[in-house]
């Protein structure tokens, strides 16, 4: 929630007016979050492997926590109710943070994971974990999202209707050679979203984009203005992933989608 204040916070301060989101992985949500905060200002959302819990709605409940929840396997859920146990407590939750960040980073240092990028790329994706506090600052994060994490889809769902409804002005600039005025008109465009996954995604798997893809269109988003693209050598990171010309793919799909809003 505050990571998309500040982010329609930044966008006042720099004078934009209507805007298109993109957000990654955990940043879909703030992208997410972000436009509903502020719906008539948000031409467009683009999620790419977007990790948007919106649940099951047919599991709904009218309260915010109780419907819509991520339903894990029992053994699943246990381990993840012992996380969240864990980080709430500041010793043992440093103690998960550091653990789970050292097997990941020689996972990436090795190449397991992320191994279809260059090195250069990989070390970049290292390097915040050299800085002073970084330990203290994910615990931190860790313990917002789990106040979310899988409970939030009912909520989500509901407000999405918003995005669907709102009406959102685009400035319209007469033609040249048209009656000569300089009036500037405005024009009304739909919400637009694109959702992007890569199949071979094994962080946040298809099923998650599937989802988000389905609570927009449930949401009453309507299907030319509603696309999934599901990239069939892609894995968590379409937009740094060279192999099979992944990311050119991945930069022409955004562009394509951000130019129909001016068009």
């Amino acid at each position: 929630e505050g990571a998309a204040e500040l982010t329609l916070k930044v966008m006042k301060e720099l004078g934009v007016e209507r805007f298109a989101l993109l957000g990654h992985s955990a940043g879909a949500p703030v992208a997410l979050d972000a436009a509903l905060m502020n719906p008539d200002k948000c031409a467009a959302l683009i999620a790419v492997a977007p990790a948007v819990f919106v649940g099951d709605e047919k599991n709904d409940t009218t309260s915010d926590r109780g419907g819509g929840a991520l339903k894990l396997p029992l053994d699943r859920a246990l381990r993840f109710a012992w996380f969240r146990f864990l980080v709430s407590q500041d010793g043992p939750g440093l103690n998960v943070v550091r653990g789970s960040v050292r097997r990941q980073t020689a996972a990436v240092e090795s190449g397991v994971t992320y191994g279809d990028l260059d090195r250069e790329t990989r070390d970049a994706y290292v390097r915040p974990t050299k800085a002073e506090g970084w330990d203290v600052g994910l615990l931190q994060l860790f313990r917002a999202g789990l106040g979310t994490f899988g409970g939030d889809g009912a909520r989500l769902r509901r407000e999405m209707r918003k995005l669907a409804t709102t009406r959102r002005e685009q400035n319209e600039t007469p033609k040249p050679g048209s009656s000569g005025s300089s009036s500037v008109g405005r024009a009304t465009k739909p919400f637009r979203a694109l959702v992007v996954v890569g199949a071979r995604d094994e962080t946040t798997p298809p099923r998650l984009a599937e989802s988000l893809r389905d609570a927009l269109s449930g949401a009453g988003v309507q299907p030319e203005n509603l696309r999934f693209e599901l990239m069939p050598t892609a894995a968590h990171l379409p937009m740094e992933q060279t192999e099979g010309g992944v990311r050119e793919t991945f930069e022409a799909l955004v562009v394509e989608h951000v130019k129909a809003l001016v068009e």
